[in-house]
Protein backbone atom coordinates (compact mmCIF):
# COMPACT_ATOMS: atom_id res chain seq x y z
CA UNK A 1 0.00 0.00 0.00
CA UNK A 2 1.09 3.55 -0.87
CA UNK A 3 1.13 6.45 1.57
CA UNK A 4 0.21 10.14 0.15
CA UNK A 5 4.24 10.66 0.24
CA UNK A 6 5.29 7.79 -1.51
CA UNK A 7 2.66 9.01 -4.74
CA UNK A 8 3.72 12.52 -3.84
CA UNK A 9 7.18 11.51 -4.10
CA UNK A 10 6.43 9.79 -7.55
CA UNK A 11 4.93 12.97 -8.80
CA UNK A 12 7.71 14.96 -7.92
CA UNK A 13 10.31 12.20 -10.26
CA UNK A 14 7.61 12.35 -13.07
CA UNK A 15 8.08 16.02 -12.51
CA UNK A 16 11.59 15.95 -12.68
CA UNK A 17 11.45 13.62 -15.73
CA UNK A 18 9.45 16.61 -17.34
CA UNK A 19 11.16 19.30 -16.48
CA UNK A 20 14.61 17.61 -17.63
CA UNK A 21 12.15 17.63 -21.54
CA UNK A 22 11.44 21.43 -21.00
CA UNK A 23 14.16 23.34 -23.97
CA UNK A 24 13.12 27.06 -23.10
CA UNK A 25 10.07 28.13 -24.42
CA UNK A 26 10.64 25.79 -27.02
CA UNK A 27 8.49 23.28 -25.41
CA UNK A 28 9.30 19.47 -24.71
CA UNK A 29 12.29 18.54 -26.93
CA UNK A 30 10.93 15.68 -29.31
CA UNK A 31 7.04 16.91 -29.13
CA UNK A 32 6.69 18.23 -32.50
CA UNK A 33 3.76 19.91 -32.38
CA UNK A 34 0.95 18.43 -30.42
CA UNK A 35 -0.72 19.52 -27.83
CA UNK A 36 -1.60 16.76 -26.49
CA UNK A 37 2.06 16.96 -24.95
CA UNK A 38 0.77 20.41 -22.97
CA UNK A 39 -2.12 21.07 -22.11
CA UNK A 40 -1.95 19.41 -18.66
CA UNK A 41 1.69 20.23 -18.16
CA UNK A 42 1.09 23.94 -17.31
CA UNK A 43 -1.33 22.27 -13.99
CA UNK A 44 0.91 19.81 -13.09
CA UNK A 45 4.07 22.08 -13.21
CA UNK A 46 2.34 24.89 -11.53
CA UNK A 47 0.59 22.82 -8.25
CA UNK A 48 3.91 20.69 -8.11
CA UNK A 49 6.15 24.14 -7.53
CA UNK A 50 7.92 24.25 -10.69
CA UNK A 51 6.61 28.09 -11.55
CA UNK A 52 9.79 28.27 -14.31
CA UNK A 53 9.12 25.43 -16.03
CA UNK A 54 4.99 26.00 -16.08
CA UNK A 55 5.53 29.44 -17.67
CA UNK A 56 7.96 28.14 -20.00
CA UNK A 57 5.30 25.85 -21.39
CA UNK A 58 2.61 28.84 -20.51
CA UNK A 59 4.72 30.97 -23.15
CA UNK A 60 5.32 27.79 -25.65
CA UNK A 61 1.68 27.16 -25.85
CA UNK A 62 0.69 30.36 -26.28
CA UNK A 63 3.18 30.91 -29.31
CA UNK A 64 2.71 27.98 -30.71
CA UNK A 65 -0.99 26.41 -30.34
CA UNK A 66 -3.12 29.14 -28.41
CA UNK A 67 -5.61 32.19 -29.52
CA UNK A 68 -8.43 33.96 -28.11
CA UNK A 69 -8.52 31.29 -25.77
CA UNK A 70 -8.71 28.41 -27.87
CA UNK A 71 -5.58 25.80 -27.27
CA UNK A 72 -6.09 24.39 -30.44
CA UNK A 73 -5.22 26.94 -33.30
CA UNK A 74 -2.17 25.12 -34.69
CA UNK A 75 -3.32 23.60 -38.10
CA UNK A 76 -0.26 21.28 -37.69
CA UNK A 77 -1.26 19.65 -35.11
CA UNK A 78 -3.09 16.06 -35.60
CA UNK A 79 -3.88 15.82 -31.98
CA UNK A 80 -6.36 19.31 -32.30
CA UNK A 81 -9.14 17.56 -33.27
CA UNK A 82 -11.83 15.58 -30.79
CA UNK A 83 -12.43 16.75 -27.40
CA UNK A 84 -10.59 20.34 -28.30
CA UNK A 85 -12.73 21.96 -25.75
CA UNK A 86 -11.73 19.67 -23.37
CA UNK A 87 -8.09 20.32 -23.65
CA UNK A 88 -8.67 24.39 -23.50
CA UNK A 89 -10.38 24.04 -20.50
CA UNK A 90 -7.52 22.16 -18.89
CA UNK A 91 -5.18 24.59 -19.84
CA UNK A 92 -7.40 27.47 -18.70
CA UNK A 93 -7.28 26.36 -15.13
CA UNK A 94 -3.73 25.59 -15.22
CA UNK A 95 -3.00 29.05 -16.52
CA UNK A 96 -5.06 30.50 -13.53
CA UNK A 97 -3.28 28.84 -10.91
CA UNK A 98 -0.18 29.85 -12.51
CA UNK A 99 -1.17 33.46 -12.63
CA UNK A 100 -1.02 34.11 -16.21
CA UNK A 101 -4.59 35.84 -15.66
CA UNK A 102 -4.48 37.34 -19.74
CA UNK A 103 -4.34 34.42 -20.84
CA UNK A 104 -7.11 32.42 -18.11
CA UNK A 105 -9.17 35.06 -18.80
CA UNK A 106 -9.11 34.63 -22.33
CA UNK A 107 -9.51 31.21 -22.30
CA UNK A 108 -12.52 31.08 -20.02
CA UNK A 109 -14.34 33.47 -21.98
CA UNK A 110 -13.78 31.01 -24.88
CA UNK A 111 -15.03 27.84 -23.08
CA UNK A 112 -17.94 29.87 -22.00
CA UNK A 113 -19.21 30.68 -24.93
CA UNK A 114 -18.37 27.26 -25.89
CA UNK A 115 -21.40 26.10 -23.17
CA UNK A 116 -24.53 25.46 -24.31
CA UNK A 117 -27.07 28.39 -23.57
CA UNK A 118 -29.87 26.37 -21.85
CA UNK A 119 -27.59 23.33 -20.44
CA UNK A 120 -24.57 24.53 -19.71
CA UNK A 121 -23.01 21.32 -21.35
CA UNK A 122 -19.41 21.94 -22.94
CA UNK A 123 -19.26 21.35 -26.97
CA UNK A 124 -16.75 18.73 -27.70
CA UNK A 125 -15.32 20.96 -30.58
CA UNK A 126 -15.22 24.17 -31.50
CA UNK A 127 -16.18 25.80 -34.74
CA UNK A 128 -18.39 23.54 -35.46
CA UNK A 129 -22.49 25.36 -36.51
CA UNK A 130 -24.76 25.36 -33.04
CA UNK A 131 -27.23 22.80 -34.79
CA UNK A 132 -24.63 20.16 -35.12
CA UNK A 133 -22.76 20.33 -31.67
CA UNK A 134 -21.99 17.68 -29.48
CA UNK A 135 -21.58 18.53 -25.44
CA UNK A 136 -20.07 16.12 -23.61
CA UNK A 137 -20.01 15.74 -19.77
CA UNK A 138 -15.95 14.90 -19.74
CA UNK A 139 -15.39 18.24 -21.24
CA UNK A 140 -18.02 19.55 -19.42
CA UNK A 141 -16.14 18.64 -16.36
CA UNK A 142 -13.10 20.03 -17.55
CA UNK A 143 -15.01 23.08 -17.36
CA UNK A 144 -16.12 23.04 -14.06
CA UNK A 145 -13.14 22.79 -12.57
CA UNK A 146 -11.34 26.17 -15.04
CA UNK A 147 -14.09 28.06 -14.85
CA UNK A 148 -14.44 27.15 -10.06
CA UNK A 149 -10.42 27.74 -10.39
CA UNK A 150 -11.46 31.18 -12.07
CA UNK A 151 -14.25 32.12 -9.68
CA UNK A 152 -16.46 32.08 -12.42
CA UNK A 153 -18.86 29.98 -9.98
CA UNK A 154 -22.38 30.54 -11.97
CA UNK A 155 -20.64 29.41 -14.95
CA UNK A 156 -19.24 26.58 -13.41
CA UNK A 157 -22.87 25.63 -11.97
CA UNK A 158 -24.52 25.84 -15.09
CA UNK A 159 -22.14 23.08 -16.34
CA UNK A 160 -22.28 21.20 -13.32
CA UNK A 161 -26.08 21.01 -14.00
CA UNK A 162 -25.49 19.53 -17.33
CA UNK A 163 -23.49 17.01 -15.50
CA UNK A 164 -26.25 16.08 -12.75
CA UNK A 165 -28.90 16.40 -15.45
CA UNK A 166 -27.69 13.77 -18.20
CA UNK A 167 -27.04 11.40 -15.30
CA UNK A 168 -30.20 12.00 -13.41
CA UNK A 169 -32.49 11.56 -16.91
CA UNK A 170 -30.76 7.86 -17.66
CA UNK A 171 -31.15 6.57 -14.09
CA UNK A 172 -28.92 3.97 -14.81
CA UNK A 173 -28.34 1.13 -11.71
CA UNK A 174 -26.32 -1.00 -14.15
CA UNK A 175 -25.80 -1.37 -18.05
CA UNK A 176 -24.19 1.83 -19.70
CA UNK A 177 -24.40 5.68 -19.48
CA UNK A 178 -24.74 7.73 -22.14
CA UNK A 179 -21.98 10.97 -21.71
CA UNK A 180 -23.30 13.63 -24.61
CA UNK A 181 -26.17 15.20 -25.65
CA UNK A 182 -26.79 16.82 -28.96
CA UNK A 183 -27.43 20.48 -30.37
CA UNK A 184 -31.31 19.39 -29.77
CA UNK A 185 -31.04 18.31 -25.78
CA UNK A 186 -31.06 14.95 -26.57
CA UNK A 187 -29.16 11.92 -24.98
CA UNK A 188 -26.83 10.45 -27.91
CA UNK A 189 -27.44 6.69 -27.82
CA UNK A 190 -25.35 5.34 -30.62
CA UNK A 191 -23.14 2.44 -29.58
CA UNK A 192 -21.14 2.11 -32.87
CA UNK A 193 -19.63 5.37 -31.61
CA UNK A 194 -16.21 5.28 -29.33
CA UNK A 195 -16.56 7.40 -26.40
CA UNK A 196 -19.78 8.13 -26.22
CA UNK A 197 -21.12 5.68 -23.33
CA UNK A 198 -19.60 3.75 -19.82
CA UNK A 199 -20.39 0.06 -19.14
Amino acid sequence: MFTADDLLARGHLALDWAAGLVEGDAGYRGAGTHINGYYKSVVAFATGGRVREARLIADHVRQVYWKDGDANTNPDDPTAKGLANYRSAWLGRGLHILGRYDMARATGDFVVGQMHPETGGLAALPNVPEAEREYCWGSTGSAVLALLAMGRVADAVRGGAFIAELIDEQNVTTGKIYLRRGADGQIIRDDRREGLALA
